[in-house]
């Protein structure tokens, strides 16, 4: 009977076979576990994480070796803590894929090393948290946790295995080593894996959100100067506690214009190229204020040169290859716009792109700039290949100066002259290089000469623009890094223009792009050679508003010959002096990183009256007033303000088919079917970029759900329709594609809506009309329609009032003005 109990005794059941079993499986079950469960909750699909698994093998694979160290840093202690710490980095891990995810589709960027570093989303983590879900997230976690601690109470602690359990945590600790700094073995390098520091959303997507964030983590090793403290980030500002430039008699416009890829390609040698690309530039650098730029970048990397001119920090004092957008700026940081805010400028970003890129949509607020307007605020802009062209921007600033009542300080960045520079098949270059080069290069250099050709007249226009405003302004202009012309300086190398970039020689010429100070008000000054870092201290000090403590001291370094901030490996070349760096780093850690002590005034804030696009989305009329969830396709037409391509009409939060006409006008249609019961819908405006993240939205508008028959009451009742068979008509001006002909309706200052084969017109004022398919009604009571000329022409037929007359019958012309 004892033997039978025995035998008994030692048949373990199959849970305790699997706790009691070596724990070695639990090396790499566990971090599978946590990989599998991060990930989909971070995509909030398993399908998605398998897909992504499929496309992308070598991230995933990293990510679970990720998992793989973090999880296995506590196998040295002993089996029950292993696997209670264990589970508990499970749901760690997790918890942070899940509210990466929830930030992805709130914020359009996934959690940053950033946010913890500055306490933020550490804090105040649950403001990303989706309540709809939350409670069968947190039950998952909640059964996980229960698993673990159960396990952890059955599991029996084993015969402490040194080698075993140190070597293990050795080993996972190499492993994070290797994959988060890529030492001591280059496996991300060797890998390809690239850091996406222009959108961290694709970061993430493509990377996973453990290594996404890993890769970000490299760029926080910011060690603090070991004189940093606030006394002696005092004794440096000190010095200009009370300077004043005295009185400013006049407040001056401060447009900075940051010209994609601009530089001098005569430089390589005038006689090469076929006639001037930039004759108006070069006739700038005569009668202007000339110099030149020293950028932080070659190629690309724009927003460096962006950071640093509006901050007058230097990215050379951060590590090499880090995007100061990307990785340092999710706080406020002081600026240009933070100083001049108080001095009652109004302090505008413009971006002829997605606001997201480089995450100028989050970036420009904390820069402490009033608003910010990226390519979703353009109406129907003019394009060269998938930019939109320097003209529109030209435009754009000047509108922005009109619209505004006070000074302006505008930091615009162009996009038009941005590479690559494919040879345009349809429209053959005019400028020709006249030079022995490989097809490939010949292509590359006639497409930039040309592209950069037509940004020479957009500044000629912005420029004629400003004279025609009269306000006392200054203009910097000037690219923000050299082109890249083919590979491995593949036509400057051609073209004999550049040998060694390792040199001093090589560097500067690769890094200097040319700059000019237009101004309405101030005399020419001499000429200056400067980065860009120093470039607001230099203009504040010409336009007699540079007050500031900060940036009165970057003047000060300026005057003593440290005009250039260059890499360490040229400082000397620079003359650049250790004493002032010294002190420049330390108020740089302090404003990006530090306790903010130079901030005594307490100027920074969280920029809450921050806003997109130039003034507020509106909907003032709708006609109908009614509609009816009886009928499909019903057309409303909205009366508004400040309209842009990327406008889209919502019933609740029902997109809706919408057609912008002009700034003020728009068509809505509503399909059968999408109606609710009620006596009342409201209907919304939404601007949205391309990653349909909300930028601006309207008021809401009421609209009264009536039956089919009372809806078709009511059209009748709002709108009127003119004959337009019964009105005289006359030809008002001829151009050269088109004919503004005119009648008088006897009506103005009312909405209409003017269509030609059942096609709308564009409303644009008469004065201002340049092109085909626009109709205005005028105050005087006339209405101006443009028209093709090949269309009015035909067969030679001369415009009398009964020819135009019948043009307009035969192509069903209708007007109908709405109440």
């Amino acid at each position: 009977m004892e033997i039978y109990e025995q035998k008994l005794e030692k048949k373990p059941s199959i849970a305790m076979k699997i706790v009691n079993y070596n724990d070695l499986y639990l090396v790499f079950l566990l971090p599978l576990l946590g990989f599998i469960l991060g990930e989909a909750l971070f995509r909030e699909s398993l399908v998605e994480f398998s897909n992504w698994l499929i496309n992308r093998p070598k991230e995933g694979i990293l990510n679970y070796f990720l998992l793989f160290g973090i999880t296995n840093l506590f196998y040295f202690l002993n089996k029950k803590a292993y696997v209670f710490l264990g589970f508990l980095t499970i749901l760690i891990t997790s918890l942070v894929g899940y509210v990466s995810g929830v930030k992805v589709d709130i914020r359009g960027e996934p959690l940053l090393p950033t946010d913890f570093s500055l306490g933020r989303e550490a804090t105040d983590i649950t403001k990303y948290l989706n309540i709809e879900n939350l409670y069968t997230v947190l039950s998952t976690f909640g059964a996980i946790l229960l698993i673990g601690i159960v396990l952890t109470i059955m599991v029996r602690n084993e015969k402490y295995n040194v080698p075993k359990r140190l070597g293990i945590t050795i080993f996972s600790i190499i492993t994070l080593l290797a994959i988060i700094y890529d030492r001591p073995i280059p496996i991300t390098e060797n890998l390809g894996i690239e850091t996406i520091t222009w959108d961290q959303k694709m970061h993430s997507n493509q990377n996973g959100y453990v290594l996404g964030f890993a890769l970000d983590a490299r760029w926080l090793n910011i060690k603090e100067p070991s004189h940093y403290s606030k006394n002696n980030v005092e004794k440096i500002l000190n010095k200009y506690e009370n300077k004043t430039n005295g009185q400013v008699e006049k407040k001056p416009n401060i447009i900075f214009l940051q010209s994609e890829a601009f530089w001098d390609p005569t430089l390589m040698g005038k006689e090469y190229f076929s006639k001037d690309p930039i004759p108006y530039f070069h006739s700038l650098q005569k009668t202007a204020t000339s110099g030149t730029m020293i950028s932080p970048v070659y190629g690309g990397g724009t927003v460096n040169t962006e950071f640093e001119a509006i901050t007058g920090l230097s990215t050379q004092l951060l590590p090499s290859g880090a995007i100061a957008f990307a990785q340092y700026v999710h706080q406020p940081v002081y600026s240009v716009p933070t100083v001049l805010n108080q001095i009652g400028y109004k302090t505008t970003g413009i971006h002829t792109y997605n606001s997201w890129f480089y995450r100028r949509n989050e970036v420009y607020k904390d820069l402490g700039f009033n608003n910010f307007i990226g390519q979703e605020f353009f109406l129907n802009p003019e394009h060269r290949r998938e930019f939109i062209v320097d003209n529109e921007l030209s435009n754009r600033i000047a509108k922005e100066i009109k619209l505004s009542n006070s000074r302006d300080y505008i930091y615009a960045v162009s996009m038009e002259n941005h590479g690559p520079y494919p040879l345009d098949k349809i429209n053959e270059n005019a400028i020709k290089v006249n030079k022995e080069l490989s097809k490939e290069s010949k292509d590359t250099l006639e497409t930039y000469t040309q592209t950069l050709s037509d940004v020479d007249k957009a500044l000629k226009l912005l420029i004629d623009k400003l004279k025609e405003i009269d306000e006392p302004t200054i203009l910097v202009f000037y690219g923000d890094h050299l082109p890249m012309l083919g590979q491995d300086f593949q036509v400057y190398k051609e073209m004999e223009f550049y040998k060694d970039v390792s040199t001093y020689k090589g560097y500067n010429k690769m890094h200097s792009v040319p700059a000019i100070v237009w101004s309405n008000f101030l005399p020419k000054q001499k000429d200056f050679r400067l980065s860009a870092n120093m470039l607001p201290s230099y203009v504040l000090d010409l336009v007699n508003l540079n007050n500031d403590r900060f940036y009165s001291f970057m003047s000060d370094m300026r005057q003593h010959r440290q005009a250039v901030t260059t890499i360490p490996s040229f400082a000397k070349k620079e003359n650049q002096n250790q004493k002032w760096i010294d002190q420049y780093k330390l108020l740089q850690y302090d404003i990006l990183f530090g306790s903010k002590f130079f901030d005594k005034n307490k100027l920074l804030n969280k920029n809450e009256d921050f806003y997109f696009g130039s003034e507020p989305l509106k909907i003032n009329k709708v006609f109908p007033s009614v509609v009816s969830k009886d009928l499909d396709n019903q057309q409303l037409l909205l009366q508004g303000e400040n309209f842009s391509s990327f406008t889209k009409a919502y019933l609740g939060n029902k997109g809706l088919k919408t057609t912008v006409i002009d700034e003020k006008n728009l068509k809505v249609n509503i399909p059968k079917g999408i109606l609710n019961e009620g006596k009342i819908v409201e209907l919304t405006l939404i601007i949205s970029d391309s990653m349909d993240k909300e930028l601006l939205k309207s008021n809401k508008f009421p609209l009264k759900l009536v039956s089919s028959s009372d809806y078709k009451t009511t059209i009748e009742a709002q709108s009127k329709s003119i004959d337009l068979n019964k009105v005289s008509w006359e030809v008002f001006l001829e151009a050269e594609k088109y004919t503004i002909v005119r009648a008088n309706i006897g009506e103005s200052d009312v909405p209409y809506e003017f269509s030609l084969n059942g096609v709308t017109f564009k409303d644009k004022f008469a004065d201002s009309m340049d092109k085909e398919g626009l109709s205005d009604i005028y105050p005087n009571g006339y209405l101006y329609v443009s028209i093709n000329k090949d269309k009015l022409f035909q067969n030679g037929t001369i415009l009398t009032p009964d020819r135009l007359q019948e043009f307009f019958k035969v192509n069903n012309a209708t007007l109908k003005l709405l109440k």
